[in-house]
């Protein structure tokens, strides 16, 4: 078993970086995101233990599966 709790504080801590890059960019008005698109699609790899870049690693968020299951939600609540 990986420790968990590590592994989701390194994750943690890297989305704490792009989040805090892009807030010092606004305010600076500085567009520099480098850091920002170099951590965005950061992950965790559960099998090996580590933190890595899910995209190079072929895992997408599947954003248009989520966004059909809100629309059937939607309508069955106002159905119902």
């Amino acid at each position: 078993a990986k420790d968990s709790s590590e592994l989701v504080a390194q994750l943690r801590s890297i989305h704490s970086k792009a989040q805090q890059q892009k807030k010092d960019n606004e305010e600076s008005g500085n567009n520099n995101d480098e850091l920002k698109n170099l951590l965005k699609n950061t992950g965790l790899d559960l099998i090996e233990g580590t933190v890595r870049d899910n995209l190079n690693a072929g895992v997408v968020e599947p954003a248009i599966s989520k966004i059909k299951s809100l629309r059937f939600a939607t309508e069955a609540a106002i159905t119902i």
